[in-house]
């Protein structure tokens, strides 16, 4: 049985968000810290959905977040994401990693991506691993994430404005 990791880097979206970035010039054209700043935003609308208990938009804001992850390895690598499963504790007992700490330690590694860190795949992986966890205790699969956001954006048009996609 593949795990969600598996199932997300297996997952055709995956190679088609870096097409669907690559074919608008977002790698082109982008920077780290712009697309950090709107992975913030992808942040802030999750953490309001999980407030409001709103499942599709938690479901969106994951897969959105993904999506802003694979651009920031791809403007960084100029490759592909290489992203890695990693197990991500707080203390050595899981019961203390609630959902206020996932939340917690995803907003510290966008503020590290943000700040430039020079390893920006350990914030990569920390969050996505926390995305995933996420996931889990809201019984959802973390493709399925990425399926729905790459649905909403795989026909959407605009043009890059100082590092930022700007939607028509």
């Amino acid at each position: 049985m593949q795990t969600q990791f598996e199932k997300l880097v297996l997952n055709p979206n995956f190679e088609n968000v870096r097409v669907w970035a690559h074919e608008r010039n977002l790698i082109e054209q982008g920077d780290v810290q712009t697309q950090s700043i709107k992975l913030f935003e992808e942040f802030g609308e999750l953490c309001g959905s999980i407030l409001k208990d709103k499942r599709q938009v938690i479901i969106d804001s994951i897969g959105d977040m993904i999506v802003v992850m694979i651009n920031i390895c791809e403007i960084k690598d100029g490759e592909h994401l290489k992203m890695e499963e990693q197990t991500f504790y707080v203390n050595t007992n899981s019961e203390d990693k609630t959902t206020n700490t996932c939340l917690s330690f995803i907003g510290h590694n966008i503020f590290l991506l943000a700040n430039g860190v020079s390893n920006i795949l350990n914030p990569i992986n920390s969050i996505l691993s926390l995305l995933i966890d996420l996931c889990e205790r809201f019984d959802l699969d973390v493709s399925e994430c990425l399926d729905f956001a790459y649905n909403e954006i795989k026909d959407r048009t605009g043009k890059m404005v100082d590092g930022n996609f700007v939607k028509d």
